[in-house]
């Protein structure tokens, strides 16, 4: 594992060898480390350490799109992390010539096997128990038997 630099001092960023401070949310991050873990589509992982104590995986270009200069709301994180998948998502139904009837269909279809994931990963790690809060990628290496960190933020998704 190695550890990156959050960013780097020089004139463009203060004083030399000062750091500024960068945010996902309204965490502060401490360091990012590279980890040796992929997605399910092979990009890179990071862990995040955050100045609370905890710490958290994301892809790597996740990672660089969350990182801000400064603290945001949760509503603005929400909107920097969903709006531009909102958008492939999107992009793909039109290279697919989705059909504005199979719109409902395809939304449905994809919640339903999304929830499905998630009880087969409940299942698996807690019985029957429900955690609204877990995030795909969590889900996806509970059923790929691939570990998702030592916090239980990683794998609630707090």
């Amino acid at each position: 594992m190695t550890k990156i630099a959050v960013a780097t001092g020089g004139p463009e960023n203060g004083p030399a060898g000062k750091i500024p401070k960068q945010y996902i949310g309204d965490k502060e991050i401490s360091f990012v480390t590279d980890i040796d873990d992929k997605t399910p589509i092979g990009s890179d992982m990071v862990l995040v350490s955050f100045a609370d104590g905890t710490s958290r995986r994301f892809p790597k270009m996740l990672y660089k799109r969350l990182a801000q200069d400064h603290q945001i709301d949760a509503t603005s994180l929400r909107t920097l992390w969903v709006d531009p998948l909102i958008n492939q998502v999107i992009v793909l139904m039109q290279e697919s010539d989705l059909k504005m009837e199979d719109i409902d269909y395809f939304v449905n279809t994809m919640l339903a096997s999304i929830e499905q994931k998630c009880n087969v990963a409940n299942a698996r790690l807690y019985g029957v128990d429900f955690y609204p809060q877990r995030s795909l990628l969590a889900i996806e290496r509970i059923l790929n038997d691939k570990p998702t960190s030592t916090t239980s933020e990683d794998i609630e998704g707090k």
